[in-house]
């Protein structure tokens, strides 16, 4: 199997884990709010929102009421709505109201993000220098070891813009690489997209971009180590040492056209703003700089990326390749974006699942896992405990939603939680998790379950006590049969782990590897 057709194996296999573990219904009410932007883009053609999902201070200066964020999240989910819509209308169901599959199948549309995310985190370990099968590694790590799995279940944007945001810095890198004008187009697109779905990504787009023309015309000739006769090193070499440069596959044509394709979306996302806010800077709000996100985001039980993502650490390995072209793009992207994140006075320590604003480069952090030796019996001990304790992480917000335990609980103000272990997210949703799984363990087992509350006003509400996973959901609506909900689960993880265990097979075949220095 190619390469192209691994990345696919490994997009495929998260996504199949990603569908059985989907809550089926939009978390937070800023997915909401961009739900019902998509809804007026697809039945209105227009941008505004009804004024019940926004704020006084995101009313346009045409007095219609309007969301602070960027247009990409909206966009991508139209073809879901529209999907929802097709369903319901083609089965009858609703659920008790009519929007209720349409969100299902935006909140769902995060899991195709997400999974995406996932291959563009097997490519980048590749143009790194790894092995195949240490990039199939990163993958996996990027897939359930860190806060992607929890925000697939999520319609928010986060895992669009990881999917954008890993896709362009990908299509850049391997553009150096080939000097391909298409992939250096497509690296731009998906770029500007990032951009279009999160205003912040203008600083990661903007700093790609000049890498990409910096390294138009030029790339490295390599030396192998002494005792190794010099050759020119391909892009999956980290073992060589630079000697001199030449003239590289990249033209100043294709670079400019990889850059003109975020520049235009630039200007399309400040059209954008001045249609709804009056100016092509203006977004709805104005961020507050404390640099209290530095400390949040490191060492508070909030948001501390180290304990909600354990795999991130490989990030510091971006150093051991920092005078490799792509190297140097994925640390710069990196760097930009947590230094921006750590200025925040709003760092979103205690309204999400650990930090929910790192989640977009959560696939940058994870590629360089590729790049980690194996020969050692302690490394590979560590590496493997890294991923495993990743994984016991997500676990709780994949199975019970995060708002949900909190309010359970009886959580205090959000100015209390920020730096206490006792209202963490991952202490709350543990507790909440250990509640519900024995509860939805025996109700399966016997095929009861307690009376669900169809007067409730959300569908959460109808069934509290169920984990937030959608078969059971519609086992407990009634939707489902018993052995239908759990064939349908077991059905989605069984080709999830064969897609896994084909692409992993596929990789130990590959011939071309990189030599540990």
């Amino acid at each position: 199997m190619q390469r192209g057709g691994i990345a696919a194996a490994v997009g495929l296999g998260a996504l199949l884990v990603y569908l059985t573990t989907a809550g089926g219904s939009l978390a937070t009410e800023d997915a909401v709010a961009m739900y019902e932007e998509g809804k007026a883009i697809l039945d209105r053609g227009a941008v505004s929102v009804p004024a019940s999902v926004s704020v006084p201070q995101w009313r346009g200066e045409n007095g219609a009421y309007y969301t602070p964020f960027g247009i990409g999240q909206p966009l991508y989910d139209v073809p879901f709505i529209a999907a929802g819509r097709v369903v319901t209308r083609v089965t009858g169901i609703t659920l008790g109201t009519p929007d209720a599959i349409p969100k299902a199948c935006v909140a769902l549309g995060s899991a195709f993000a997400a999974a995406a995310a996932v291959a563009f985190t097997f490519l980048l370990g590749l143009e790194l220098g790894g092995r195949t099968r240490g990039s199939v590694l990163a993958a996996f790590a990027a897939a359930f070891g860190t806060l992607l799995w929890p925000y697939s279940k999520f319609g928010f944007n986060a895992a669009v813009t990881a999917a954008a945001l890993s896709g362009g810095v990908w299509g850049f890198a391997a553009a150096v690489r080939t000097g391909r004008t298409g992939l250096s187009i497509a690296g731009g697109l998906l770029l500007g997209f990032a951009l279009l779905t999160r205003h912040e990504m203008a600083l990661a787009a903007s700093a790609a971009c000049v890498w990409l023309w910096l390294e138009k015309g030029t790339a490295a000739i390599f030396r192998k180590k002494r005792g190794q006769p010099s050759e020119v090193a391909s892009s999956h070499t980290v073992s060589a040492v630079p000697i001199f440069r030449k003239k590289s596959r990249l033209s100043p044509f294709s670079a400019a056209c990889g850059i003109s394709a975020v520049v235009a979306c630039a200007v399309a996302a400040g059209i954008y703003n001045a249609v709804r806010f009056g100016g092509p800077l203006s977004v709805g709000y104005t961020p507050a700089y404390s640099g209290a996100g530095f400390a949040g985001l490191t060492l508070s039980p909030a948001g501390a990326i180290f304990l909600y993502s354990p795999p991130a650490i490989a990030v510091v390995l971006l150093f051991r390749v920092r005078r490799q072209a792509a190297g140097q793009l994925l640390l710069a992207v990196c760097v930009i974006l947590a230094v921006y994140y750590g200025l925040l006075d709003d760092w979103l320590g205690t309204r999400s699942y650990g930090p929910r604003y790192l989640v977009p480069i959560l696939p940058l952090a994870v590629a360089p896992l590729a790049l980690a030796d194996f020969r050692s019996r302690l490394r590979r001990l560590a590496i493997v405990s890294i991923v495993a304790a990743g994984v016991l992480v997500q676990m709780p917000a994949v199975a019970v939603d995060f708002s949900r335990a909190g309010i359970h609980a009886g959580q205090p103000p959000a100015d209390e939680r920020e730096y206490s272990w006792k209202w963490a997210a991952l202490p709350v949703t543990s507790r909440e998790a250990a509640r519900l799984v024995p509860d939805n363990i025996r109700f399966i087992a016997r095929g009861q379950a307690p009376a669900i509350d169809r007067n409730a006003a959300t569908l959460q509400q109808k069934v509290d006590f169920s984990l937030d996973l959608w078969w059971l959901y519609l086992y407990y609506l009634g939707v489902l049969h018993r052995g239908q909900a759990v064939l349908i689960a077991m059905a989605f993880l069984g080709g999830g782990a064969a897609a896994w265990a084909i692409a992993d097979r596929s990789a130990r075949t590959e011939a071309v590897q990189y030599e540990d220095p």
